[in-house]
């Protein structure tokens, strides 16, 4: 919008996380709300409601108190977006994994409750294309260095497989997951892990690439 025509100025949009709808608490000068599912504007007014996705403009010199976030239009006026609490947060990192394991072993405890490991409905890929595919990208991506930063011993008795490590985070190459192996992995390689999942015959192509062909004795 052209602020000189006296409209805000949305060239630049401010972002606000947000868990759960607000409420717009005060309203002093003048704003307009564009629900996400709509693309015409609303008045904004007290007592309407924000959503993850929707976007508010407010004129200049306007305020507002949507739940406990005070937004302002500045001097030329001011676009202002809502998305989701955890949007444009990094992956985790090492100094997460303390976090994570201990996340982890939460629903360890919980899992007699819960009747089964939560992680185990992680399916194998099941069409010859998927697998296929499956194999491809862990046989291309090997990265011998990084996938002995775990023990032979360990990967061999765990059918895991560090394929690559990049932006801090292990990939690991496996046929099953469940919450205390991924415990395990993540404390043996002290990263965050993603599973990769694969048949038990590329795990055995995968473990001669790296540690030879003999398992250890």
């Amino acid at each position: 919008m052209n602020a000189r025509a006296g409209r805000p100025d949305t060239s630049v949009v401010d972002l606000h996380r947000i868990a759960a709808p607000i409420v717009v608490k005060d309203l002093v000068g003048r704003g307009f709300l564009v629900p996400e599912s709509q693309k015409a504007a609303v008045p904004l007014a007290v007592g309407t409601t924000v959503s993850v996705g929707d976007t508010i403009s407010l004129d200049a010199g306007s305020e507002v108190r949507i739940g406990t976030i005070a937004l302002q239009g500045g001097r030329r006026g001011r676009a202002h977006a809502f998305v989701r609490e955890d949007a444009f947060k990094p992956s985790p990192g090492v100094d997460d994994v303390p976090r994570l394991l201990m996340e982890l072993k939460r629903v360890e405890q919980e899992i007699e409750s819960l009747g089964k490991d939560p992680l185990e409905t992680s399916e194998l890929p099941s069409t010859p294309y998927k697998r296929s595919v499956a194999r491809e990208f862990a046989m291309l991506n090997l990265s011998k260095d990084d996938a002995r930063t775990l023990d032979e011993g360990l990967a061999r008795r765990e059918r895991a497989v560090v394929v690559f490590i990049s932006d801090e985070t292990a990939f690991i190459a496996t046929s099953r997951v469940t919450v205390p192996k991924l415990i395990l992995l993540m404390t043996a390689v002290r990263r965050p892990v993603q599973p990769h999942l694969v048949d038990d015959e590329v795990i055995e192509a995968l473990l001669g690439e790296v540690y030879g062909a003999t398992t250890p004795p």
